[in-house]
């Protein structure tokens, strides 16, 4: 009955240990992405990014539609912090991510071409009642267009504080 039981408790530290590593691993690797999904994530929500700081720009040069701007930096906080918290495999860098968002930003141009913004805004303005034409949305335009280091550097921080604080002072 001895031998029974030595063999059962090393039996049970070892599958324990075996299960431990295991999930080491899976923590380590399955929670990181490839450099490849980490941008499709980031793309799939950069309109989401440029629509909901376009949108509390506006509240904050106008005063109008205040009712709606806690809801709309509730929205560009959850994005940019899901983005802030995804993990890279092979190097989670701040220079890696930081290079992904800026091939993305580069691919719709929205850190040179104000025309390309305005495309991809409009559509939105519209659904809201707000105006889309006019100094103020051309202001908006501009001021996202220059903003543009500010929101990766933003992405790539990694700090909820500092997100929350980058939106109250959009």
């Amino acid at each position: 009955m001895f031998m029974n039981e030595v063999f059962l408790k090393e039996l049970k530290n070892s599958i324990s240990s075996i299960v431990r590593e295991e999930l080491q691993k899976y923590l380590i690797t399955e929670m990181a992405m490839s450099s490849k999904d980490y941008k499709k994530r980031v793309e799939s929500l950069m309109q989401q990014i440029l629509e909901n700081w376009c949108l509390i720009r506006y509240t904050t040069l106008t005063n109008d539609k205040l009712e709606y701007r806690n809801h709309w930096s509730s929205e560009l906080k959850a994005h940019l912090n899901n983005i802030a918290s995804l993990k890279l495999k092979n190097g989670d860098s701040s220079e890696q991510k930081e290079k992904i968002i800026y091939s993305l930003w580069n691919m719709y141009d929205w850190d040179t071409d104000e025309r390309c913004i305005s495309q991809r805004l409009f559509t939105k303005f519209e659904t809201e009642n707000l105006p889309t034409y006019g100094n103020t949305f051309a202001q908006i335009i501009t001021d996202f267009k220059n903003e543009t280091k500010n929101i990766v550097n933003i992405l790539i921080s990694k700090s909820s504080v500092d997100i929350s604080n980058y939106v109250k002072n959009i």
